[in-house]
């Protein structure tokens, strides 16, 4: 009976064993293996091909895909990025273009956030340029981001004319750089020296039609009608890549000159493959936006997110509609403006950090994808970090990127 048994136990074990040894195979077979400084083993899936399946982003296994990571807006200004290498402060690595830095700061926001994308700001004109070798380079940030399983979302930010802050141009078109709106459907759909030219075998990235346009109804019909001629072009090429539709500024107050002229959409794109985004402040440098001083629980969040008027959204196109309409969602900018230069008053802190708290509460509950702003220190406004002059870089997560970090935790399907 003794006999018996252990060898009963020992066949079990043999079993467990293979197991152990299949599965682990299968790893190292399918999925990137990164090697913390301890030695120990970390298995990473690899950032496969997406596809939008009714409201759910899904790579080419059936996996259901939440994208939840970064802002990293510096490819906007610099044409290295301006990726700060490992022991500096935020001031490194500008004006040097550094692999290993961007290798380092990726390893950063898998480690610190376990981020699965980083959002990118283009400038058209390095692009068209080539400035600095600006496409390799944009292209090796892909390279290593996919090597970690990370997704990359270009979004065009400066037409090469500049504009308002740091750079921004409220439409891609007409600018010295892009002359019309063929240009512009050129440079993302053209057969050559365009987004999907260049990124056409890269299927970790996303291409964003634009950030924040604004213009008037004749300027927001004709950019509305770029991005249905850009999604056209592209599939018939068989460049399946997914898109990404910013349609308004949910969260904004419905009385900004601005924001009232903003893109809000002229109904559904049609097409394969498309996600929809709006951006979301609280505070914008020196005034609160729609939420207003005390809407910052969860069931004013809410309100103020699934809400089709505000600010009011042309053809009743929002959060709400999308869902009701089986379509996927994505908040790729927003942020907690807590440190650097525009923040909300020291006695409004705590509310700030509760509203945040809670759109992300609400952007888990309602399936959404976002990169939140700003991957960087105290310095820069809505930064996710802290001090880079206490804390050599890369610093440890300030309390909104903690809050960023638990809710791509608790987030995961």
């Amino acid at each position: 009976m003794r006999t018996s048994n252990f060898k009963a136990a020992i066949l079990t074990a043999i079993i467990a064993l293979a197991g152990i040894i299949n599965l682990t195979l299968g790893n190292l077979m399918t999925d990137s293996v990164i090697i913390h400084s301890s030695g120990s083993l970390r298995y990473v899936a690899e950032a496969r091909p997406l596809h939008v399946e009714g409201r759910y982003i899904k790579d080419d296994l059936n996996k259901t895909v939440f994208l939840r990571g970064i802002n990293k807006p510096t490819f906007s200004a610099y044409t290295d990025g301006w990726w700060q290498p490992e022991g500096g402060t935020y001031a490194w690595g500008v004006g040097v273009w550094d692999p290993d830095a961007v290798a380092y700061n990726l390893d950063k926001m898998k480690e610190l956030l376990e981020a699965n994308i980083v959002r990118l700001h283009l400038h058209v004109g390095y692009w068209i340029d080539n400035a600095d070798n600006y496409r390799e380079h944009l292209k090796t940030v892909a390279s290593l981001a996919s090597d970690r399983g990370m997704y990359i979302l270009l979004s065009g930010f400066n037409n090469g004319d500049g504009g308002g802050a740091g750079g921004q141009s409220f439409m891609p078109y007409p600018s010295s750089r892009l002359l019309d709106a063929e240009a512009y459907i050129n440079w993302i759909a053209g057969d050559t020296d365009s987004l999907s030219s260049e990124f056409y075998d890269f299927p970790n990235v996303l291409y964003g039609f634009w950030n924040e346009p604004v213009g008037d109804q004749e300027t927001r019909r004709g950019f509305f009608n770029a991005c249905q001629e850009i999604i056209a072009r592209l599939r018939a090429k068989g460049d399946n890549h997914l898109v990404v539709y910013q349609f308004g500024y949910t969260g904004m107050e419905s009385n900004s000159d601005v924001f009232n002229n903003a893109t809000q959409g002229w109904g559904i794109l049609q097409g394969t493959n498309i996600v929809y985004s709006v951006h979301t402040y609280r505070w914008i440098r020196d005034h609160y936006t729609y939420f207003g001083y005390d809407d910052y629980n969860y069931s004013r969040v809410e309100d103020v997110m699934l809400s089709p008027y505000n600010p009011p959204i042309s053809n009743g196109l929002g959060i709400q509609a999308l869902i009701d309409n089986g379509l996927p969602w994505g908040n790729f900018e927003y942020g907690a403006a807590i440190g650097g230069q525009y923040h909300v008053p020291e006695e409004d802190q705590w509310r700030e950090i509760e509203w945040y708290r809670n759109l992300h509460l609400f952007m888990n509950n309602y399936l959404g994808s976002y990169t939140a702003w700003l991957w960087w220190d105290t310095s820069r406004n809505y930064p996710l970090l802290q001090d880079s002059a206490v804390y050599p870089w890369c610093p440890p997560l300030n309390e909104p990127g903690g809050i960023l970090r638990d809710s791509i935790a608790a987030g995961q399907p």
